[in-house]
């Protein structure tokens, strides 16, 4: 049962039990007035000793109270199907006003939504634009990445990964081997594992830094421990990706660290 239904009953129920003490006051009425009429007629028959004008008397007054007692029921229910005919129409205007406001409310509501998902839509389509001019920024440039893992399947991946987004990538298996290239071909970028045989990455970490301080380095680990991962920090890693990586993820990391002018010309679209 709804909360306007349960309204128009409890407002029922009162207008029964309001009924029912008409009829109550109606009862006591008739009774008092009955003792009252038997006992005006008693005294009527003994100053009179008339029978029948008695009789006329107690008849006509009977008549006249059964008139007065159906004028004065019939404008009472009159006046009560007057009140439930208004509170029918006010509960029905406050209904079709609440409608009303819910509409409303759902229509500004779509609105936002419509409004939003705009300016989203128009913010994907600026984003891929300046996206596309930093490809094309890309291919001139000819970035240098190299990728230090002793894990092959890594490097084969990176590997077509950044060939793909036209980087210029190197390979290395280890920390020596990266040193040797860092000093051999200045990679612009080094994507590089902690965990690795003969030299780790935070000791590669730190001799890179000391060969060419403006090289930005990501490292990656498949253990994730936070007192690694901050000592990276410390020496300066760009950010860190634990194992096993989301490669979407770290391209995006690559792209806006080798061009930290397209992560604030991406917000500000």
């Amino acid at each position: 049962m709804s909360k306007l239904e349960r309204e128009n009953q409890v407002y029922e129920d009162e207008i029964t039990r309001e009924r029912a003490r008409k009829d109550f006051r109606s009862n006591q009425e008739i009774g008092i007035f009955g003792v009252i009429g038997t006992i005006g007629l008693i005294y009527t028959f003994i100053k009179t000793q008339d029978l029948v004008l008695t009789g006329i008397i107690g008849i006509a007054v009977i008549i006249l109270f059964f008139i007065l007692k159906r004028v004065l029921i019939i404008s009472f229910w009159k006046v009560v199907e007057t009140q439930q005919i208004r509170h029918k129409h006010q509960k029905k205007l406050e209904r079709d006003q609440r409608a009303q406001q819910e509409q409303i409310r759902i229509q500004v509501q779509n609105r936002k939504w419509e409004i939003e998902q705009e300016k989203q839509k128009m913010k994907m389509v600026k984003q891929e634009q300046i996206r596309e001019e930093y490809k094309k920024k890309i291919i001139l440039d000819q970035k240098k990445i190299l990728v230090v893992d002793d894990n092959n399947g890594y490097r084969v991946l990176f590997f077509e990964v950044f060939t793909n987004d036209q980087y210029i990538p190197y390979m290395a298996k280890d920390g020596v081997e990266a040193i040797q290239l860092v000093k051999e071909f200045e990679p612009d970028l080094v994507l590089m594992d902690i965990k690795m045989p003969r030299m780790d990455g935070i000791k590669a970490l730190e001799k890179i830094k000391s060969i060419n301080p403006r090289i930005h380095v990501i490292m990656m680990t498949a253990y994730g421990e936070i007192d690694e991962i901050q000592k990276c920090l410390d020496l300066g890693a760009a950010s860190h990706f634990t194992k096993p990586v989301d490669i979407d993820e770290v391209r995006e990391a690559v792209f806006l660290t080798l061009y930290p002018e397209a992560k604030i010309a991406l917000e500000m679209a």
